[in-house]
């Protein structure tokens, strides 16, 4: 037996079908308003580069720019930054496009514009000092 959902909703008792017409329709502009609002993006994105990898909560983000062009200029679904900023002629490298557009805006919304303060410097490793050989092992 093949019913449409408006024959169900019709078939229940008017409580239960206020009910179940409700959560339809709720649902339904979740979904929507989740489909306005672009694709889902990670919430924290890495992007391995020297100095050192520059991580950064991606959501912080999008709640400081006006679009999602501000920063994926060609849209998402022109796939990853490095895909084009490779540095052909006329296109700049990844890393000058990184500087300009992400020190321009902290610089403009007060965010870090020192290198530490987006690249996580990896500290300076401490080398051991040789082992020095005391008086009485040298004579041995």
């Amino acid at each position: 037996m093949n019913m449409t959902l408006s024959v169900i909703i019709l078939r229940l008792r008017r409580p239960a079908a206020v009910l179940l017409t409700v959560a339809l329709l709720g649902g339904g502009a979740l979904v929507a308003g989740a489909l306005a609002e672009g694709p889902a993006a990670p919430a924290q994105l890495r992007f391995p580069a020297l100095p050192g990898a520059v991580s950064f909560n991606h959501q912080a983000h999008q709640r400081r720019v006006p679009a999602c062009t501000t920063c994926h200029h060609n849209g998402v679904e022109a796939g990853r930054c490095h895909d084009c900023h490779l540095g052909q002629l006329g296109v700049p490298r990844a890393r000058d496009a990184f500087h300009k557009l992400c020190k321009g805006c902290h610089t403009a919304k007060r965010g870090p514009t020192l290198c530490g303060g987006c690249h996580a410097i990896p500290a300076q490793p401490v080398v051991p000092a040789p082992e020095r050989k005391t008086t009485q092992e040298k004579r041995s």
